[in-house]
């Protein structure tokens, strides 16, 4: 192929789907980030940043999200989104990830952005991993129904809850025990097996 040819194929690609080029190219994934917990510092360093280490280890790039993109929580272990959920394109990444965060007795955060963005990533048949009461968003979104799943704190979403280990059906993975709840003696914190399943879900292998 000479060198116009290239060009020609690359411009075609860009003109029929530029941004889905731009995702696999970038092999971008996306957290959606709680902004507040019962103990938000544990859900950052036990949880959150051990997710974005995995990744970026795998050789994807990791963007964080949250509904007003400010800082989350303190200190130097303090996290900074990178942009505002109503700011995400769902088509510029290959996965989506939505972490517990250490949310211990607060009640549900659903947010409406995020439950649109699941669903979007949902109909493009793309990974989608939640921990904890991260799965109650996937369930807001419909995307439990007739699937297995895991939680501590299970809902009537629908399908077949199966306790609180790690469960993957198809492209959703859910992890029923977060850093916060291992810590309570609910059981073995599931960070570390749903990111491996997620990652091999990425990378087509699963």
């Amino acid at each position: 192929m000479t060198r116009k040819h290239l060009l020609l194929v690359l411009a075609a690609c860009f003109a029929l789907g530029g941004s889905w080029l731009l995702a696999q190219s970038r092999r971008q994934v996306l957290l959606i980030a709680r902004p507040y917990s019962d103990d938000i510092g544990l859900g950052i360093t036990q949880e959150v940043r051990p997710m974005i280490a995995r990744l970026q280890e795998s050789g994807f790039d990791v963007k964080v999200a949250s509904q007003s993109g400010a800082l989350i929580g303190g200190g130097p272990g303090a996290l900074q989104p990178d942009l505002k959920l109503s700011e995400v394109v769902t088509d510029e990444y290959t996965g989506i990830l939505v972490p517990c965060m250490g949310v211990g007795n607060m009640p549900g955060w659903l947010p409406k952005e995020a439950v649109e963005i699941v669903k979007q990533a949902a109909h493009r048949g793309i990974p989608i991993a939640a921990q904890q009461s991260g799965v109650w968003i996937l369930g807001e979104a419909g995307l439990l129904k007739g699937r297995k799943w895991a939680c501590a704190n299970p809902r009537n979403y629908g399908g077949k809850w199966e306790g609180l280990g790690v469960i993957q059906d198809g492209n959703i993975l859910t992890s029923g025990i977060c850093p916060y709840q291992a810590r309570e003696g609910k059981g073995k914190d599931g960070t570390e097996e749903l990111m491996t399943k997620f990652v091999a879900a990425l990378k087509g292998t699963n």
